[in-house]
């Protein structure tokens, strides 16, 4: 479905634009319900790498400490029903910690999210990559993280305005970090040869 809408708006006529941006980085849009309230941040990034090497970095979350901004900790326990994640990101004031469990589809190439513990309470994530080349993949993510503080939500307005900035942001940063540890040097300023999933 994901392939299919890519060549949908690559076929549009404001084609040349969504190239242009994804050239630059990640596109993201942030999504309401029908009462104009926060529902997710959707962002789609276009990677220089086969979907493979792209899927192996996408799930190895003991490694995102090594590359994405503010994460402290990525501890992974093996589980029957997929890996269980407890994360550390550095937060001003207090680090944001919990647990996710996810569960992935390795033939579908996707990636379910949802928190069992700690902070964000309530919050979801999903990840697709999938090949639009040879070389080329498309991640797509959506993030529906929620319940950051009770600072941020006692600051909350009815349309969660700080909810949707605090997605967006990171969803663009992740998608910015996969990128550069996907795409070999000189790519995109990447580190060098392909991140290997961790053993």
């Amino acid at each position: 479905m994901c392939a299919l809408m890519l060549a949908a708006l690559l076929s549009a006529p404001a084609a040349e634009t969504l190239e242009t941006l994804l050239a630059r980085g990640p596109v993201v849009s942030v999504e309401a319900d029908a009462q104009g309230t926060f529902e997710a941040a959707v962002a789609i990034v276009d990677v220089e790498a086969p979907l493979e090497a792209a899927w192996a970095v996408v799930s190895d979350f003991a490694r995102y400490r090594e590359f994405v901004p503010r994460v402290v900790a990525s501890e992974v326990r093996a589980l029957p029903d997929g890996p269980r994640v407890t994360w550390e990101i550095d937060s001003p004031g207090m680090n944001t910690r919990y647990t996710v469990q996810y569960a992935l589809d390795a033939a579908a190439h996707a990636i379910e999210g949802r928190q069992v513990s700690g902070d964000l309470a309530g919050s979801r994530w999903r990840w697709e990559p999938w090949s639009v080349a040879p070389e080329r993949t498309c991640i797509r993510y959506v993030s529906k993280a929620r319940n950051f503080s009770r600072v941020l939500s006692a600051l909350e307005d009815d349309a969660q305005t700080i909810t949707a900035g605090l997605n967006a942001g990171a969803a663009v940063t992740l998608l910015r970090a996969l990128k550069k540890r996907c795409e070999p040097a000189g790519t995109s300023g990447g580190p060098g040869p392909r991140a290997a999933p961790s053993r």
